[in-house]
């Protein structure tokens, strides 16, 4: 029984796991030319597709504050707006293969001719990720170079793990866990829509605050305060469906930041849309 009650606590843990963004390494690879541009799909065990357009944007905490900006805080503040179709195969073996494809956003955003700004869109067409190596592609599916995985894809694959790694608990023992957590010293509330939040005291003074949708069993939110008590990063994330078969809608992510010129206090926000998600187990 201890053991169970092990299992299942491990197991609501691992669903706290928060959204996080990494940035990738730079170091060029020798490889070959990756799967020629197709996402291999043989012996997928999970196969997850969707669109996902991402909107990335700074602005000052306090709005007023805007005009004090320099002109470069203020051109590296100018929003940017990307589309990706993607593709994700789990295969038995444990391996995962992952496929992006740049697409067309459906609102784009356009600037004058010859506006400066600060965002350098991506040079390729797709990527390819298997066995944690970036294969990269122009229009014509030339290969244009291999590197580790860029934090493009790894700031999808956060997302997809976390679906991928959902667990067909019970109600009786998704309850035990969190009962287990409490009983741990976690201080946790119940709240409306079936959520529940968790605090996480770190020894530096500094808290995370998670919020666990019970019906998805999805972490749908964390906040990171410092030592001071102010707050640093918020992540949010909006989920449709049951455990196992949920449908992501929409994620938003924040961090506060400030300028590089004049401290001033800034936020830098993310908000993403996904249309045609789909889940399919093999």
């Amino acid at each position: 029984m201890q053991k169970k009650n092990l299992y299942i606590a491990l197991t609501v843990v691992c669903l706290l796991a928060c959204l996080s963004i990494w940035l990738g390494c730079q170091k060029e690879l020798n490889g070959n030319n990756g799967s020629n541009g197709v996402l291999n799909r043989t012996d997928c065990v999970l196969f997850m597709s969707f669109e996902v357009e991402t909107t990335t944007a700074a602005r000052t905490v306090v709005p007023s504050d805007f005009a004090q900006l320099e002109p470069i805080d203020q051109i590296m503040a100018l929003p940017h707006r990307e589309r990706f179709a993607v593709e994700v195969c789990y295969k038995s073996s444990g391996q995962k293969n992952l496929s992006m494809t740049r697409l067309t956003p459906m609102e784009p955003i356009n600037y004058p001719k010859n506006t400066a700004d600060g965002y350098l869109a991506p040079d390729y067409s797709r990527l390819i990720v298997e066995n944690g190596v970036a294969t990269y592609y122009d229009q014509f599916n030339n290969v244009m170079r291999i590197k580790p995985q860029n934090s493009d894809a790894l700031a999808v694959q956060d997302i997809v793990d976390m679906v991928a790694n959902l667990k067909p608990l019970t109600d009786a023992e998704f309850n035990q866990g969190l009962q287990i957590m409490r009983d741990s010293g976690l201080v946790m509330q119940e709240h409306q829509n079936n959520l529940v939040t968790i605090r996480y005291n770190f020894p530096d003074g500094s808290y995370s605050v998670q919020a666990l949708d019970k019906t998805t069993r999805m972490a749908v939110g964390n906040l990171h305060y410092g030592s001071d008590g102010k707050l640093q990063t918020r992540s949010m994330l909006d989920v449709e469906g049951t455990a196992q078969s949920p449908v992501i809608k929409r994620s938003f992510m924040e961090s506060f930041i400030t300028s590089m010129i004049g401290n001033i206090p800034m936020k830098v926000e993310q908000y993403s849309k996904f249309d045609n998600f789909t889940l399919t187990y093999k």
